[in-house]
């Protein structure tokens, strides 16, 4: 079907963003991600998104994304734009189509989709997040309805820093920077990521009793996940190895795959900071640490 010169011209004006000129991409038709590490709902007056995210490394992303126009009165076209940003936020990294971002417009009265898998953009060392923003017109409407929200990327990136002191030694009640405890890995993982609030907690007991109590989608909060089977890298694993309570973790480490955990050992073992096998039976919850924060 051939596309109106009206169609393109419309098109045209809604990717004029920051004196940048980018096509609208065009859209999959491929379905949503199967087990994504998140997926959140963006509410704007008369667009919707929205966003599936599976963060795959610290440096890799796949993104699925709807886009709704949720009252075709405003006779207006909702536009959505997706850019992945490293620590700093200054200098977006670029999708495959040579731009910063897509822009998705949606038709009146109409939703619309698309996917964007495996992103590892060139050059890319960390992707801290991505920034998403939707509106209910195109730049060249009237637009009195915006939201943008920054997505961010901590679960993979506290894994890489955590692979990252491999072979250091286990002490008990030690974050660093040479020996660690199990907690005291993951909280030095953690707290050293822009943008993240850091661990207001420090043993395992509190970080498990953290972790139930902080799922309601607030900046930093945890997803729990309810099957290994859904289990990414990264996520985290706490244990009850003394009484079997479970209400109670003595041990956490992050899941690594296949029936493998990344943590600092106690002396039982004292192979420090290692990958190794660890059956789930112990395990008395498992739990994914979510960044969403309004821009």
């Amino acid at each position: 079907m051939r596309t109106s010169w009206k169609t393109w011209i419309v098109a045209l004006a809604a990717a004029v963003v920051g004196g940048i000129l980018t096509v609208p991409t065009a859209v999959s038709a491929a379905g949503p991600l199967s087990n994504p590490s998140a997926e959140h709902d963006f509410g704007c007056t008369g667009a919707k998104a929205t966003i599936q995210v599976t963060w795959i490394a610290s440096d890799e992303v796949s993104v699925h994304w709807r886009l709704e126009d949720t009252t075709s009165a405003y006779g207006r076209h909702p536009v959505l734009r997706i850019a992945a940003q490293g620590p700093s936020g200054t200098a977006p990294y670029i999708f495959g189509n040579g731009h910063a971002y897509y822009v998705l417009e949606g038709g009146m009265g109409s939703s619309h989709s698309g996917i964007k898998l495996g992103w590892n953009p060139s050059d890319v060392t960390v992707v801290n997040h991505l920034r998403v923003s939707v509106q209910n017109g195109t730049s060249q409407q009237e637009v009195d309805c915006q939201i943008t929200k920054n997505i961010y990327n901590w679960s993979k990136m506290a894994y890489g820093l955590a692979k990252n002191k491999i072979g250091a030694e286990y002490v008990r009640g030690t974050e660093g920077p040479d020996t660690y405890d199990c907690s005291g890995l993951v909280y030095a993982s953690y707290n050293p990521i822009t943008n993240s609030p850091g661990w207001p907690v420090r043993t395992a007991d509190a970080m498990f009793d953290w972790a139930r109590t902080h799922d309601d989608g607030g900046k930093f909060y945890a997803k729990r996940i309810t099957s290994a089977a859904d289990l990414q890298f990264g996520d985290l694993i706490f244990f009850n190895f003394d009484d079997g309570s479970d209400t109670y973790a003595g041990h956490v480490g992050f899941h690594a795959g296949d029936g493998k955990i990344l943590d600092a050992e106690g002396p039982a073992r004292s192979d420090g900071v290692s990958i190794r096998s660890q059956g789930l039976g112990s395990a008395v919850g498992m739990f994914r640490i979510i960044g969403i924060a309004t821009v």
